[in-house]
C-alpha cells in the first residue's frame, strides 16, 4: 500500500471519523433497536434525490450489516452505548477510541498479514498497459520509484485539499474554506483516472460543507473544530447582518445547510452571538468563544458590524467566527457492483476504487451520518477481495 502521508497521518479523514453507519436486524451493545437492509437503501436513495443507483445502494446497505463483525475480526471495536458516553443512535455505532485506534488496528491487522506500507510516497502517475500490467510512478523521499502490477486500487479520497480544483466550482470563495482533513486528498489520481476515460459520478457542487471555528488550522482540525448550537443564538455576517439557514432549528441537516450558507455569505465568513448562559449547554469545541465583557477581546477579533449588536454592546455575550469547514468533495469515479470504474471507451482491466474517491455513487448533495467510513469499508472490501482474485487469475 503506498501511502502519501507520514505514518502519523496515515489513512485520511478516517483520523477524525468517530462513527459509521450500518443496517442490523436488532439491538446489540454497540447499537440500539434495528435498522433493516432495506430502510438503510431507502434512506440513501431518498438524500441522494433518487440520483443514485437502487444497486449501488442495496450493495452499500447490504455490505454495512458485516462491517461488526469484520472490524472485531481485525481488532477493531466498536464503543458499547451502555456508558451513556455516545448519543442514543439506531442508525450509527461509534468506533471505540474513534478513528485514530480504528486505524492502529486495520493497520497491524495489515502488517500481521504481510501487507507493506510505504509511508511519505505520493503516486505521480499511473501507466496502463496493453497487456493489464500497469505501472505506478511514485515519488518516495525523492526517488523516483516505477513499480508493476497486475491491479490497482485507487483510494485517495476526493480533492477538498485542492483549492485549485475547488475553485473550478466554487470560485475564490475555496480560497477561505478550511480544510476539516488531510492535506494530501489533492485529486492527482481521481484526475488521472479521468483523463484516461473513467467515468465521473456525483457533480462538483456535491461536498460537505460544515460551520468551523475560523480560528481553526487550514488542514487536519478534525470534529473538534465543528461549532454546535448555532440554533441557540443569531449568526450574522461580517456586516452584522442575520443569516438563515432556512430549516427548522431541529432538522439534523443544519450542520450542512449552515456551511453552505457561510460559503455565500461575505469573505465566508459570519458570526454566532448567543448569550452568555447558553456556555452551561453548549457542546464545547477547541477553541472558546469570545466573551463580550472583554473589551480588548471584542475589539481586536469581532469586526465593528458585529460589536454594534445589542448583544455584543452590552457585554453580555458570546462571539464564535465560523468559516465553512469541508469534509470531502462528491464528484469522483463512476464504478459498477465490483468496484470497478465504469469506462467511457476503452476498458482497463485490474483497476479498481474504493472510499471517497468513489462517493459520487451514494452521496448526492445530503449527508447522512457515518456514511463516509461505510463506503470505505463496505466498498473497501469489494475492491481488495476483487483485485486480488484479478491479480492471482
Amino acid at each position: 500500500m503506498i501511502e502519501a502521508s507520514p505514518k502519523d497521518f496515515r489513512g485520511g479523514n478516517t483520523r477524525h471519523a468517530r462513527n459509521c453507519r450500518l443496517a442490523h436486524s436488532q439491538e446489540s451493545s454497540f447499537v440500539r433497536a434495528h435498522y433493516p437492509i432495506s430502510e438503510f437503501a431507502t434512506d440513501l436513495l431518498s438524500a441522494a434525490n433518487g440520483r443514485i443507483s437502487q444497486e449501488m445502494a442495496n450493495i452499500l446497505a447490504a455490505g454495512s450489516a458485516e462491517i461488526p463483525a469484520w472490524l472485531s475480526a481485525h481488532g477493531a471495536l466498536l464503543q458499547p452505548w451502555a456508558g451513556g458516553q455516545i448519543p442514543w443512535s439506531r442508525k450509527t455505532a461509534f468506533f471505540l477510541g474513534g478513528g485514530k485506534t480504528l486505524l492502529n488496528a486495520l493497520y497491524a491487522a495489515a502488517r500481521k498479514a504481510g501487507i507493506d506500507v510505504i509511508y511519505d510516497s505520493e503516486v505521480l502517475s499511473l501507466h496502463f498497459g496493453n497487456s493489464a500490467l500497469h505501472e505506478v510512478t511514485v515519488d518516495h523521499d525523492s526517488q523516483i520509484e516505477r513499480i508493476a502490477s497486475r491491479s490497482i486500487v485507487a483510494c485517495s479520497g476526493g480533492y477538498q485539499a485542492n483549492v485549485g480544483r475547488l475553485r473550478e466550482y466554487w470560485g475564490h470563495a475555496a480560497d477561505n474554506f478550511i480544510v476539516r482533513g488531510s492535506r494530501y486528498a489533492t485529486g492527482r489520481i481521481l484526475a488521472q483516472l479521468w483523463s484516461a476515460g473513467a467515468e465521473p459520478a456525483g457533480d462538483p457542487a456535491d461536498c460537505h460543507l460544515v460551520p468551523v471555528d475560523a480560528r481553526s488550522p487550514q488542514f487536519d482540525g478534525g470534529i473538534v473544530t465543528r461549532v454546535d448550537g448555532l440554533a441557540d443564538g443569531v449568526v450574522l455576517d461580517g456586516f452584522g447582518r442575520q443569516l438563515y439557514s432556512g430549516l427548522p432549528a431541529d432538522t439534523p441537516r443544519q450542520f450542512s445547510i449552515w456551511g453552505r450558507v457561510i460559503a455565500a455569505s461575505p469573505g465566508q465568513c459570519a458570526y454566532l452571538v448567543q448569550n452568555r448562559d447558553v456556555l452551561a449547554s453548549r457542546h464545547a469545541s477547541f477553541f472558546p468563544p469570545i466573551d463580550t465583557a472583554s473589551a480588548a477581546a471584542a475589539t481586536s477579533l469581532i469586526p465593528a458590524g458585529i460589536r454594534q449588536s445589542d448583544i455584543v454592546r452590552t457585554g453580555t455575550g458570546i462571539v464564535t467566527p465560523l468559516r465553512p469547514g469541508i469534509s470531502f468533495t462528491g464528484l469522483g469515479l463512476k464504478v459498477d457492483p465490483l468496484a470497478r470504474p465504469i469506462w467511457r471507451s476503452v476498458g482497463r482491466a485490474g483497476i479498481f476504487a474504493a472510499g471517497m474517491i468513489i462517493a459520487g455513487n451514494f452521496f448526492r448533495g445530503k449527508y447522512l451520518s457515518g456514511l463516509g467510513t461505510t463506503i470505505g469499508i463496505v466498498l473497501g472490501r469489494i475492491a481488495g477481495r476483487e483485485a486480488a482474485q484479478y491479480a492471482l487469475s
